[in-house]
C-alpha cells in the first residue's frame, strides 16, 4: 500500500525551496513510500542526489515520469536513441 507524505519546508535543505515557483518532484521508494517536494529548482540535480538512495525506483517530475531505477533519466536514454537513428540514416 503506498503512503504519501508531503515533504514540509522545515524539512526542507535547500534556501531555494523556500522560494515559491519551481517543479513538484515526487519519488517512489521500494517499500510503497511517494515523497512530494514541490519548489524544487533543478530537477534534474536534484534527482541525481536523491536516487544515490537505493531503495528509490521511480521520479516524476511535474507529473512525468524522468528516472526509473532500471533505465535511469529517461531524458537521456530518449537522447541516445535519437542519436543512433540518426546514425544509421543514409545521408
Amino acid at each position: 500500500m503506498k503512503k504519501q507524505i508531503n515533504v514540509g519546508d522545515v524539512y526542507r535543505t535547500n534556501p531555494d525551496s523556500l522560494i515559491p515557483g519551481g517543479s513538484v518532484v515526487e519519488t517512489h521508494s521500494v517499500e510503497g513510500l511517494v515523497l512530494v517536494y514541490d519548489k524544487i529548482k533543478k530537477p534534474n540535480a536534484y534527482i541525481s542526489k536523491i536516487t544515490k538512495d537505493g531503495s528509490i525506483q521511480r521520479v516524476f517530475v511535474d507529473g512525468e515520469l524522468r528516472w526509473e531505477k532500471a533505465t535511469g533519466f529517461k531524458e537521456t536514454v530518449e537522447k541516445k536513441i535519437e542519436k543512433i537513428e540518426e546514425d544509421d540514416l543514409p545521408f
